[in-house]
């Protein structure tokens, strides 16, 4: 990574005839290859029709871009008690991982957003 930004954007787009918005968690810019769009949620909401949506859809404007759009999510208790406890994970002999990726459902087609999307960036002073 050469960079990583904190809510960097807010993504619109209307969606069902209605205005939808999101702030995404972290934009990464790789030194090799196309940015990172992340969102982080914990894994008990991803199951939640509301935030699949609302992850879905923003999925869709950033992949629109051509972009990378990944949701992370804590581990499992049992993988986090090892990683907070220093042990290593015996399955792969490395330390368990702070995060893991996980993925959300593709949204059915007559739910893609319109193809008017817009992008703002947020300032910071």
């Amino acid at each position: 990574m050469s960079a990583v930004f904190a809510q960097p954007f807010l993504l619109s787009t209307t969606v069902d005839e209605r205005r939808r918005r999101h702030v995404p968690d972290f934009l990464a810019l790789r030194k090799a290859g196309v940015p990172l769009v992340v969102d982080v949620k914990p894994r008990h909401l991803l199951t939640r029709p509301k935030v699949t949506f609302a992850l879905g859809w923003a999925r869709e404007v950033v992949f629109s871009r051509g972009w990378g759009f990944e949701v992370w999510c804590e581990p499992p208790e049992a993988e986090l008690a090892d990683a907070c406890s220093g042990q290593s994970n015996k399955a792969s002999g490395r330390r368990a991982t702070a995060a893991t990726l996980s993925s959300i459902p593709t949204m059915p087609r007559a739910l893609l957003p319109s193809t008017s999307h817009s992008w703002r960036c947020r300032s910071r002073r």
